[in-house]
């Protein structure tokens, strides 16, 4: 019974990221209401409902398009992944779900978003409402504030970090605190630094750094 509980965690963390991937794409292309089934990136055919299963379809098909054969994109298995280990992560810790999975959610969508894109909408921070109101006496609205305040002094002065990372770095700080934010913000930086190493840009989207490094800090310490 354990088992099966948490492989269900498991693919249920994969099935948020795989439909963040697709709503933050449908979206984009104003098809949120379309009720059109996923098509392939490059042929543009529909792809059959078994072959849009996280990971298992990815796997089914070797990584390509059944129609065009062309590669499906690797990130797509691996972000499912590790959404899949997050969430696994949080039922393991005994962590509140209910809480928790709107700001999984939330995060994921804004990090598709900033990473395939590089901008988001205010819409996407819409799921945090969910955990606002559950936890409403236990926010840091005051340290918030700070936290916005300070980066946005920062941001104006130096422009090496978007208005959305100002904005998400200070919705932390409302939930748990200006420590716990500048704990993510290091760890951010941490991550965001040693992935460059390997892929030497001169922008970057930092958004997804924020969202992992808040899951970890989140699962571990808070």
């Amino acid at each position: 019974m354990l088992l099966f509980f948490n492989l269900l965690m498991f693919f249920l963390g994969a099935c948020i990221v795989s439909f963040a991937t697709v709503f933050v794409q449908d979206f984009e292309l104003g098809q949120v209401f379309s009720h059109k089934r996923s098509s392939c990136d490059h042929c543009h055919i529909q792809i059959p409902f078994y072959y849009t299963i996280p990971i298992l379809g990815y796997l089914a098909t070797f990584g390509k398009c059944r129609n065009c054969n062309n590669l499906v994109k690797f990130w797509y298995p691996i972000s499912e992944i590790l959404g899949g280990a997050i969430l696994l992560c949080a039922a393991l810790y005994h962590k509140d779900l209910v809480w928790f999975v709107p700001m999984f959610l939330a995060l994921v969508i804004l990090s598709v978003s900033d990473f395939q894109f590089g901008y988001i909408y205010s819409s996407y921070y819409l799921p945090f409402l969910i955990p606002l109101a559950l936890h409403w006496q236990y926010l840091h609205p005051l340290e918030g504030l700070l936290v916005y305040f300070l980066m946005f002094v920062f941001q104006s002065i130096s422009n090496a970090i978007g208005i959305a990372d100002v904005e998400l770095l200070a919705i932390i700080a409302v939930f748990f605190g200006y420590v716990y934010a500048v704990y993510i913000l290091f760890l951010a930086c941490c991550l965001c630094i040693l992935l460059n190493l390997f892929n030497k840009k001169r922008s970057f989207r930092f958004i997804p750094y924020l969202s992992v490094a808040t899951g970890i800090i989140y699962l571990i310490f808070v």
